[in-house]
């Protein structure tokens, strides 16, 4: 997982969907969307881009993993953007 994390910078694009579903169907994606963001595990995250697409008020901005791995505790952690500060790191 940590290899398809480091490609694209952590951004996930459509074809990269089935090879992280087959090694964790249940791992976390964050969405942006032009209203806002949400996460979802990678088995729903087509259904949920559709969703939004087809909704003609709303797009999807980009797609990235919602955990990263921290060094501070050795596990992933989930990563939060905060309002004005970047990326935060979050053991929540």
């Amino acid at each position: 997982m940590d290899k398809l994390r480091k490609q694209n910078d952590g951004f996930v694009t459509a074809e990269m969907v089935d090879d992280i579903l087959e090694l964790d169907r249940f791992e976390k994606l964050l969405v942006r969307t032009s209203m806002g963001r949400f996460i979802c595990s990678v088995q729903d995250v087509r259904h949920f881009v559709d969703m939004v697409e087809n909704s003609k008020d709303d797009y999807v901005r980009d797609v990235q993993f919602a955990t990263w791995p921290s060094k501070a505790w050795g596990t992933p952690v989930l990563a939060r953007l905060a309002c004005s500060n970047g990326w935060e790191e979050t053991n929540e």
